[in-house]
């Protein structure tokens, strides 16, 4: 506060550059008094002023209110200038700071970073907005560089969970097909085993009687029976079709391929084929160029291929003609050319695009009318196929349909992997006969003829051939032509004798000459006149050379029905037999005598064949025993592969063989134990 010397209260002045005292107020007591108010003063030479009292310091210090007024009114100012400056400041910066604010949390709330931010025209705002707007910008582009490798890693994702789920589905699918595949193929084995199991005995007793029937005299009967047998095997046929087409589908088709004599083939699918032909009143025509004599192929499908065909021209020919033909195929050397022709129904050119498809035929009303499965033709075109060969047909409707199957003479152009057949070399049976003579015709018919009997015969056109095999194979006897060019039967008869080596060996002298004395003189066993009968053949030989294989035959099947058929078949042929129904018994059997042949089926209960055969290998003693199969399994090639031993010589299948097939077999190789231990004798 500021005072005077005798203590008044001054008053303050503040002036334009100037600070003055006035005179005090007239009439207030101012010493120790305190006013309580503050009163606006006016004055024309004031700008403003303040009226300020306040208690009398008795020891006032001069100069304090001066300054007191003086802080205040910088304090006033001090207020003002901040309220103005802040009030500038929040038009300048805090509202557009606060506006900035809410747009980036209203785009950061939307997640909008393609939107911009309003731009102020203020230095630092701007470029603060500018900044904003390019970390928008680029959080844009990273957003939708993320957005896209989000697409991606989900396209990913798809196609990932798709081929894992494709994968899985295939891996289900393929174990279900393995297991399908697995049932099919049991359920084939089995189908094979129980259609042709009684289908054998229906085929095994039928013949059996027709041979008994034709004994008795009782010949009016035979052809009902001869119609039961063709009723048999055609039906056999046609569950070969489609148990074949079934391993075809599933690759697991096989080839054994062995030399096939044409001729004989030719006559027994004649055999087979003629009630057919003879039921619709055709004519079979035969022409067979005697060039082609053998083929080496799988002659069990070749049957089947030839056989289909055949079958197919008689059902669709009424009162015509069937026509076989046979011959080299002029046009591709080292094939044969199998050829069938027909003047039946034909096909037009539509059904014969078709006609080697599976299960089909012309169309429904031919089926209705002519029956069959249509599966001989399609079955026909993958035998040939894989065989090395080509099926070709020409057809026009109403003129007939004709066939030509070409196939390689030898089998080495087959497409697909042979087996070789499970039969070894042919062992000496009933005795080695040596065949000398230049008629090829008479050659082959002694051949067959003797190998029918059980012989094994091997033929020479010529006196020189005959003495180089008589060295090389050592004959237990020789049927000998005389008259022959070169050296004839005479020259060779006394070199024959002169031999040291080869003068044991009985020869049989068959010509045209009469000269029983000159033949007797020099050295011969018999001398037979031409023409000479089977039965003098035979029995000749028969007293040269006995047969050796005198032990039993063992029948081994478990099937009670074919097994009294085979020892009816095999005791008729003079074979003693003996009958076990299982591998073990088979065993027991063996340790009691030693068979001189194993007839055996394969699948049996307890041991099956297979097995016995194991245990035949394992065992010094029974090695040697031939050993032929019987069965009505579908062998595969591990089946093969498992038979192919040194003593199992012939696998037959059930129904598919005839009597006389089997007979022979039988005669073939029963012998062989006896000849192996008189072998053994003399080189002791």
């Amino acid at each position: 506060m500021l005072a005077d010397a005798l203590g008044r209260t001054p008053i303050l002045s503040f002036g334009r550059g100037a600070i003055s005292v006035l005179a005090p107020v007239a009439g207030m007591n101012l010493p120790g008094q305190v006013p309580s108010q503050i009163h606006p003063l006016s004055s024309p030479d004031l700008a403003f002023g303040l009226f300020l009292s306040s208690g009398i310091n008795e020891n006032p210090q001069p100069g304090w209110p001066l300054i007191i007024v003086l802080l205040g009114g910088i304090a006033f100012l001090a207020v003002v200038f901040v309220m103005m400056n802040s009030f500038g400041s929040y038009k300048r910066i805090t509202k557009p700071l606060k506006e900035l604010s809410e747009s980036a949390g209203k785009l950061l709330h939307a997640e909008d970073f393609a939107a911009q931010i309003k731009v102020l025209p203020e230095g630092e705002l701007e470029d603060l907005a500018n900044t904003i707007n390019g970390l928008l910008e680029q959080r844009h582009a990273q957003d939708l560089q993320l957005r896209k490798f989000q697409d991606q890693m989900e396209e990913r994702a798809r196609q990932r969970s798709e081929e894992m789920l494709q994968a899985k589905t295939q891996s289900v699918l393929a174990r279900h097909s393995a297991e399908a595949n697995q049932a099919k193929k049991l359920f084939l084995a089995n189908m094979s085993h129980e259609l042709r199991t009684p289908l054998n005995a229906i085929l095994l007793y039928s013949e059996l009687l027709s041979d008994e029937l034709r004994e008795k005299g009782m010949g009016e009967l035979v052809g009902d029976l001869d119609k039961i047998q063709g009723a048999g095997k055609h039906l056999l046929n046609l569950v070969d079709n489609i148990l074949d087409l079934s391993k075809l589908e599933a690759g697991r088709a096989t080839i054994i391929r062995e030399t096939c004599e044409i001729a004989p083939l030719i006559a027994e699918l004649r055999a087979m084929i003629d009630p057919l032909v003879n039921k619709n009143r055709n004519q079979l025509a035969l022409h067979h160029d005697p060039l082609v004599r053998t083929i080496h192929t799988d002659i069990k499908k070749l049957r089947q291929i030839l056989y289909n065909l055949l079958d197919n021209a008689s059902k669709f020919t009424q009162g015509g003609t069937i026509t076989f033909d046979v011959f080299p195929d002029p046009e591709i050397d080292g094939f044969i050319v199998f050829r069938i022709s027909d003047t039946g129904i034909g096909m037009s050119p539509e059904q014969v695009e078709r006609s080697f498809a599976e299960f089909t035929q012309g169309d429904e009303s031919m089926t209705r009318r002519y029956g069959g499965t249509g599966s001989g033709l399609a079955l026909c075109y993958k035998f040939v196929q894989l065989l090395g060969g080509t099926i070709h047909v020409e057809s026009e409707e109403g003129k007939g349909s004709t066939f030509s199957v070409r196939l390689p003479k030898d089998g080495s152009t087959a497409t697909d992997s042979a087996t070789e057949p499970v039969e070894q070399s042919r062992p000496s049976h009933r005795g080695k006969v040596l065949i000398i003579d230049d008629d090829p015709d008479l050659r082959d018919a002694i051949s067959r003829m003797l190998s029918k009997e059980g012989f094994w015969a091997v033929a020479a056109a010529d006196g020189e051939e005959g003495l180089r095999l008589a060295k090389s194979i050592r004959p237990d006897a020789i049927t000998l032509d005389i008259a022959m060019p070169g050296i004839d039967g005479w020259q060779v008869l006394a070199m024959l004798k002169e031999d040291p080596e080869l003068t044991t060996i009985p020869v049989v002298l068959l010509t045209i000459i009469e000269d029983k004395a000159r033949g007797f003189t020099k050295g011969a066993a018999e001398y037979l006149q031409k023409p000479v009968s089977r039965d003098q053949l035979i029995a000749v030989l028969s007293r040269l050379l006995p047969n050796r294989g005198s032990s039993p035959i063992l029948i081994i099947e478990d099937d009670a029905t074919t097994m009294e058929g085979l020892r009816r078949i095999l005791e008729k042929e003079g074979l003693a037999t003996r009958c076990v129904h299982d591998g073990l018994e088979g065993l027991r059997s063996m340790e009691e005598s030693i068979p001189s042949l194993v007839l055996l089926d394969l699948m049996m209960p307890g041991m099956d064949g297979f097995q016995l055969i194991a245990e035949m290998q394992s065992r010094k003693a029974w090695r040697d025993i031939p050993v032929v199969v019987l069965t009505a399994k579908d062998l595969t090639q591990e089946d093969l592969a498992r038979l192919r031993k040194p003593q199992v010589h012939q696998v037959f299948r059930k129904g598919a063989c005839s009597k006389e097939e089997l007979v022979n077999a039988v005669h073939t190789y029963a012998a062989r134990l006896s000849e192996a231990c008189n072998d053994a004798q003399k080189e002791d």
